[in-house]
């Protein structure tokens, strides 16, 4: 009588334990998750999933994006993610995007220029995680004539990100060149001092 109580009890316990673990279904957070470029994508389940923690502990996440070369982060795209255990297989889509502009790395508010010179562009740079191209757009500056000119120096990265600030350009003013009669006739005159 108290084996069968004790084999009554047991069956109890485990029966729903067993029938609980496979009757759970998956159940998605989201069908679709971005990821901002320069993020690692998660292998966790909990991430993906709403289950509770005994559940996760059975999930594998699979099918998981390469690393760009060099980096610890794949590269701008679309993935699908698997999570399955013995029984369920769900699919998750991941989309890895750079939405993050380039940032301007020392960029001062006015830059002295000789007269008659241009700006040279590789003094400027940005900090961004995909290629980026610096323009200046110094339409209204005359590089001929001394002043104060704005101009906005453009940076874009190749997911089309863009940061754009406007500088003074300060054109010097001409230096004239003294002629070598003056320079000789100071000397002479600073010898018979």
């Amino acid at each position: 009588m108290k084996r069968k109580l004790k084999l009554i009890f047991i069956s109890i316990l485990i029966v729903p334990i067993l029938s609980g673990c496979t009757k759970e279904k998956m159940e998605l957070k989201n069908n679709s998750f971005t990821v901002e470029y320069g993020n690692v994508i998660s292998d966790k389940a909990e991430d993906y999933l709403k289950n509770s923690e005994e559940f996760l502990k059975n999930i594998k996440v699979e099918n998981l994006p390469k690393n760009e070369k060099d980096k610890e982060y794949p590269s701008v795209g679309e993935y699908e993610i698997i999570l399955k255990n013995d029984n369920q297989e769900e699919v998750v889509k991941v989309s890895v995007k750079d939405t993050v502009a380039p940032e301007f790395k020392d960029l001062k508010e006015k830059y002295e220029i000789e007269y008659g010179s241009k700006m040279n562009i590789k003094q400027f740079s940005v900090t961004d995680l995909s290629k980026t191209e610096i323009s200046l757009d110094d339409s209204k500056v005359n590089y001929k004539k001394s002043g104060t000119y704005k101009a906005t120096v453009i940076a874009k990265d190749s997911s089309n990100n863009e940061t754009k600030k406007d500088i003074n350009i300060i054109v010097k003013a001409e230096e004239k060149k003294e002629s070598n009669t003056n320079t000789s006739s100071n000397q002479k005159f600073s010898n018979n001092s």
